[in-house]
């Protein structure tokens, strides 16, 4: 990769974990797509390996408000989704696969706009899980499903519990990638020359995080949630 290229990939880095420290979503959203642009090496597993930092550091800062029940059975759903996950990365055209994540995720921002709301039960939660597991596993983007079924009202209970979702499932999916033999040294090295953008925009993120309210910062997730969906939409329909 040429100096140029890397200064782009620091900015789409620096500027994806001030969207995460700010809202609790958008890390992967925004870094996967772009850096996938740009060398497809980033994805998945350099993404997830700074996905565990970047959103470490954010559910350490707002541990206070951190409520591990919340989001404990999407958690453990999200296992047998990176399981599937692993296996579509073997066999299947992940094109076509992209191609219906973007137009669902879109969908269901739009009705989200429009006043609809998917409660936040154990089933939908469970469900959201393993849809979120299996993307992340695919294209280092799980945060849609999730974000869109967890919708607390409390900004900081919002960044907190998805931050640290988002942490645990990356380390896991790390885990069942790095078994298949789909993580590697390269991949590590990939994550460690981003790491300091990505800690950089934690840092700015999570100062700008501290003045929006619970209202902003849930918009501002859906907002990441529905562009995620247009970037990832159109280049499956470039492909």
């Amino acid at each position: 990769m040429g100096g140029g290229e890397l200064a782009v990939a620091v900015g789409v880095v620096v500027a994806a974990a001030v969207v995460q420290a700010g809202t609790g979503a958008g890390f992967g959203l925004i870094s996967a797509p772009l850096l996938a642009l740009l060398d497809r090496e980033f994805v998945p597993g350099p993404v997830l390996a700074l996905t565990v930092v970047i959103c470490g550091v954010g559910a350490w800062r707002e541990r206070g408000a951190l409520v591990v029940r919340d989001l404990r059975g999407a958690a453990v759903a999200s296992v047998p989704g990176m399981v599937v996950g692993v296996w579509a990365l073997s066999v299947l055209d992940a094109t076509p696969i992209a191609l219906v994540t973007g137009v669902v995720i879109g969908a269901a921002v739009i009705a989200a706009w429009c006043g609809a709301r998917i409660p936040a039960t154990p089933f939908t939660l469970s469900a959201a899980g393993g849809l979120s597991g299996f993307l992340g596993t695919l294209i280092a983007a799980p945060g849609p499903p999730v974000s869109l079924v967890y919708r607390p009202s409390e900004a900081p209970r919002l960044r907190a519990n998805l931050s640290a979702y988002f942490a645990v499932t990356a380390v896991v999916t790390l885990v069942l990638l790095g078994a298949a033999g789909k993580f590697g040294r390269a991949d590590a090295i990939h994550a460690a020359v981003l790491l300091p953008a990505g800690l950089t925009g934690a840092v700015l993120g999570g100062r700008l995080g501290s003045r929006l309210s619970g209202r902003t910062v849930g918009q501002a997730v859906l907002a990441v949630a529905f562009a995620s969906a247009v970037v990832v939409t159109a280049k499956a329909v470039a492909a």
